[in-house]
């Protein structure tokens, strides 16, 4: 049994990587970095495995990240837990990647002028 739901991933795309399940099926796998905090506020950096479908890579669709390696994405993903052998969480991916020009731009600091 598995459930589904959407969300998007913030993160640097680490790596693309093309595999092969059974003979002829091919995927990918998209790494993401992600930083968070752990609970003293220090940085700790998270990696994503976010799995690329057999149809969406005959599409082509995981080349899109491969030119973003290194590049700040937001990635539109569905997550499932797989209830198996052994339980685990699995992102699957689920389009283009958002443009951050749609983001409003981050306000520009004023230098602090002396006061004299």
């Amino acid at each position: 049994m598995s459930k589904l739901f959407g969300m998007v991933l913030h993160g640097e795309v680490f790596r693309v990587e093309d595999r092969t399940i059974g003979d002829d099926m091919r995927i990918a796998i998209i790494e993401v970095k992600s930083v968070s905090s752990d609970e003293k506020g220090r940085p700790v950096d998270c990696y994503f495995d976010v799995r690329v479908s057999a149809e969406q890579v005959k599409q082509g669709l995981h080349n899109s990240y491969r030119s973003m390696i290194g590049a700040e994405v937001f990635i539109p993903v569905s997550a499932s837990i797989y209830q198996g052998r052994k339980a685990y969480q699995q992102y699957n991916l689920g389009g283009f990647p958002v443009r951050l020009q749609a983001l409003p731009p981050k306000p520009e600091q004023v230098p602090s002028s002396k006061v004299g």
